[in-house]
């Protein structure tokens, strides 16, 4: 009467709600900021419904972190008034089964756009699963003014990535000269209806005094 499917960690959960039915549980597993497994839980003693709940667990070498959601969740955070403080990013797993966002509302988090798992806070969340960044310096993207805000700083290389624009990560390594690595990481994504690049450096566990 119930089946464990292990799944593609590309499959679709809601394609398998779909396929399926009788789901009760979706777990996601990832592993340094991948998603390595997807399982489908089936309990066919039961009356199939549209809702069921979803465990992410985020991996490393040294920890293990884990939060739960029912498939209907869905509340969406205030828009940020302004990119300052502490810059999120979320799990894998939790961009995954797309709750990035609801996960975001209730750790209290402003969204950058609603179409990046992108978030920011003058508060450091210690336990967010996720990554977690310190804004050193915001600012419209345009190639020449970011070229030279770059050179100023003495930046060569950084680990950038773009999301929600009508260019990918490797076109923004060409726009703006760099190679990847180093401790500066650039996120550009659209903010308020203009492309925008946030320069951070990540925040282990000290925050701003």
């Amino acid at each position: 009467e119930k089946l464990l499917v292990k799944c593609s960690p590309m499959y679709d959960h809601e394609m398998g709600a779909k396929e399926l039915g009788n789901i009760t549980d979706v777990y996601i597993i990832s592993y340094k900021g991948e998603v390595k497994e997807m399982l489908l839980c089936c309990d066919f003693s039961i009356a199939g419904g549209e809702d069921f709940n979803i465990h992410c667990t985020e991996l490393d070498k040294q920890s293990e972190m884990s939060v739960s959601f029912r498939h209907a969740d869905h509340d969406i955070p205030d828009i940020a008034q302004h990119v300052s403080g502490y810059f999120y990013e979320s799990s894998a797993g939790i961009i995954k089964v797309r709750k990035h966002h609801h996960y975001a509302s209730i750790n209290g988090l402003a969204m950058i756009d609603k179409s990046v798992p992108f978030y920011c806070s003058e508060e450091f969340k210690t336990n967010f699963m996720g990554r977690c960044f310190r804004i050193v310096h915001n600012m419209p993207f345009q190639s020449r003014a970011c070229i030279d805000y770059l050179a100023e700083n003495k930046i060569k290389k950084a680990n950038i990535k773009a999301r929600g624009l009508k260019f990918n990560t490797a076109e923004a390594y060409k726009k703006l000269g760099l190679k990847e690595g180093g401790e500066d990481y650039l996120f550009i994504f659209p903010y308020k209806g203009k492309s925008f690049m946030t320069h951070c450096r990540y925040q282990a566990f000290t925050p701003l005094m």
